[in-house]
C-alpha cells in the first residue's frame, strides 16, 4: 500500500509548476521549495505537519537558488501557489479564511504573514516524508526530474546542511 501512495507523490513531484516557459526552462521555485522543505525534515526542523514561512526556510531556498544567478528569487510565489498541486495546503490565520480563499496572488512577505498561518501536506505525504527512505526517494525524484545537470552540486550543497 505504501508503494502505491509513494508512487502517487512521485508523480505529483514530477508535475510541479515551473511557471511561464522561457529560454531558461521556466522558474524552478516549486521544486526548490520542496527540496528546501525536505532539507528541513532531515535537519529535524519540521516535526509536525506545519511548514511555516521562516528565515531558515528562506535561507535554505537561497542556497539552492545560488545555482540560478540570472533568475529572480521569490519565496512567496511557490509558498502560496504550490497549493494548486493538491498536496500542499495553506492554513489561514484566524479571521482570514475567506480573504485567503479569494486571494489569487500574494505580493509580499507581510501579506503572506498576515493571511497564512502555515502550510501543511496531505497526511499521506507527511507520513512519507517522516521516513528517511521514502523522503530520499522523493528528494531524488525532484533532483533527477528538474535538476539532473546540477545533481553533483546539489549533493555537495546538502553536505553543508
Amino acid at each position: 500500500m505504501t508503494s502505491i501512495i509513494l508512487q502517487k507523490y512521485i508523480e505529483m513531484m514530477q508535475d510541479l509548476n515551473l511557471g511561464e516557459k522561457s529560454d531558461e526552462g521556466g522558474a524552478p521555485h516549486q521544486p526548490i521549495l520542496m527540496l528546501s522543505v525536505i532539507d528541513l525534515f532531515v535537519q529535524g526542523e519540521i516535526m509536525e505537519n506545519k511548514i511555516y514561512y521562516s528565515k531558515k526556510l528562506k535561507n535554505t531556498m537561497k542556497e539552492y537558488w545560488s545555482f540560478f544567478p540570472d533568475r529572480r528569487f521569490n519565496i512567496i510565489m511557490p509558498f502560496f501557489h504550490l497549493q494548486g498541486g493538491d498536496f500542499w495546503h495553506l492554513q489561514a490565520k484566524p479571521e482570514k479564511e475567506k480573504e485567503l480563499q479569494s486571494t489569487l496572488r500574494i505580493r509580499s512577505i507581510s501579506e503572506l504573514q498576515e493571511k497564512v498561518e502555515y502550510a501543511y501536506f496531505d497526511e499521506d505525504l507527511f507520513f512519507l516524508l517522516q521516513d528517511s527512505n521514502d523522503r530520499e526517494i522523493i528528494r531524488q525524484t525532484i533532483i533527477n526530474y528538474y535538476f539532473a545537470d546540477l545533481k553533483d552540486k546539489i549533493e555537495n550543497l546538502n553536505k553543508k546542511f
